[in-house]
């Protein structure tokens, strides 16, 4: 599992909340524009950076906040690629939404993330940061 380690949450501490949660912001706003990564986030209004944001807190910072985050999550189904219905609760039932996401193109609907994609996640990242 992902879990912290004394000197992950030590940066973290240094780092802070506040600053993950910007970049979370300025990645997200880079990825809904990304003709690689937008069609694979079925819904742009989601508070997809905070969530991010709260799990990379939890993983690397030793609290709790996504957890507590995911108790209040909406268990509505939404509605995915072919018809399909799917309950977005934690961060692989979100990959499974983004591998069914309505918005991919029919050939790549059903496929997991392939090393371009991961790429492009990674490279999205670097620029978060920068900004």
């Amino acid at each position: 599992g992902h879990n912290s380690t004394p000197h992950s949450a030590s940066l973290f501490r240094e780092v802070g909340h506040v600053k993950v949660l910007s970049m979370t912001t300025n990645f997200y706003n880079l990825a809904f524009e990304d003709h690689t990564l937008s069609p694979l986030i079925r819904d742009f209004s989601d508070p997809h950076a905070v969530r991010f944001a709260n799990w990379i807190s939890e993983k690397v910072g030793n609290d709790n906040s996504w957890t507590e985050e995911r108790q209040t999550r909406d268990m509505k189904e939404v509605r995915l690629a072919g018809g399909r219905t799917h309950v977005v609760h934690d961060r692989s039932s979100a990959h499974a939404a983004a591998w069914y996401s309505p918005k991919r193109e029919k050939e790549k609907v059903g496929q997991h993330f392939k090393l371009d994609d991961c790429r492009v996640w990674m490279r999205l990242h670097f620029w978060a940061l920068k900004k």
